[in-house]
């Protein structure tokens, strides 16, 4: 700091402590800006992780809803079917469950692993429809399938019923949570940059 007498007026050279103003202006500035930045990219990032997963999980979702329609659809057809062959003997019914039971295999097979419930669920009816039709081929007689009907038959669709219901019932739920912890996710990321800006 330098002191200089000019016109009988003494000033003082302020260069110095202006440069180290200046200088520091500079890098709070650029340190605001870098911290802006960070928290933006982080939120942008935090987004768009959040938004594949949410949409990942409806894709699931959605697929997996789409399988369980054909699988009920299927099984409906299949039932008929087999109640048309057990109150009629047709043989042409019994080609036309046979021909569904197979359809049905196939549906089931696209069904993803966590539908392994219902996929051992729809098996087993197709075993116990395809028992009750034998019976009713051997005995020629539909009034000797009733028992078997109501006591094995009759269950066995309702576990099959049953866990569709638990499967459509877990999969929303799974996308409910999801969707939840992208909504608190997206949340505390909106916080960070509102406190951050």
């Amino acid at each position: 700091m330098l002191i200089e007498d000019v016109g009988g007026l003494a000033t003082r050279d302020a260069s110095g402590d202006t440069v180290r103003f200046k200088t520091r202006l500079i890098i709070g500035h650029a340190a605001l800006l870098l911290v802006a930045v960070t928290i933006g990219s982080t939120a942008i990032i935090a987004m768009r992780t959040t938004a594949v997963r949410l949409e990942r999980v409806g894709r699931d979702l959605t697929s997996d809803i789409a399988a369980i329609q054909k699988v009920r659809y299927q099984a409906e057809q299949l039932v008929a079917t087999s109640r048309g062959y057990l109150l009629t003997g047709d043989s042409a019914t019994l080609a036309r469950f046979d021909a569904l039971a197979t359809q049905l295999d196939g549906v089931l097979s696209q069904l993803e692993t966590r539908a392994g419930e219902v996929k051992m669920a729809a098996r087993q009816y197709v075993a116990v429809a395809r028992l009750a039709a034998q019976h009713r081929a051997a005995t020629d007689d539909p009034q000797t399938i009733v028992p078997f009907f109501e006591t094995t038959v009759g269950p066995a669709r309702d576990r099959f019923e049953n866990a569709i219901t638990e499967l459509v019932r877990s999969e929303q739920e799974s996308f409910d949570v999801a969707s939840d912890r992208a909504r608190r996710f997206a949340g505390s990321a909106q916080s960070v940059v509102t406190l951050g800006v």
